[in-house]
């Protein structure tokens, strides 16, 4: 009896870890992660985009120099971040899932 209670119990707890909400980090962890794969001399000053409190994809930081950088979207399974020179912008738009609006051209 005991171990069909502590099998329930590990079911019902089990079952409420994958309905949790997803918890966005803070922006200086996104930007942190997100610029981590650039060369250091890249990092300070490229834009980063990242996810607000609701999910929404923003700029974190506004960069002066050609490169963005994309921070991980928790809401995904596996970790993944991205660095490229704004000239590709239109490519990960496109590419993007779901698809986003691109960000006005820096020139």
């Amino acid at each position: 009896m005991k171990l069909a209670s502590a099998f329930m119990a590990l079911s019902i707890i089990a079952g409420t870890a994958g309905a949790q909400s997803v918890k966005y980090p803070t922006a200086q962890r996104q930007i942190a992660a997100a610029v981590s794969t650039m060369p250091a001399n890249l990092r300070a000053n490229a834009t980063v985009l990242g996810y607000n409190a609701a999910g929404k994809l923003v700029t974190l930081r506004k960069g002066s120099n050609d490169m963005v950088c994309l921070a991980d979207d928790p809401a995904q399974k596996m970790f993944h971040v991205a660095c490229y020179h704004r000239s590709l912008e239109p490519f990960m738009v496109q590419r993007s899932t779901p698809p986003r609006t691109m960000e006005p051209n820096r020139q």
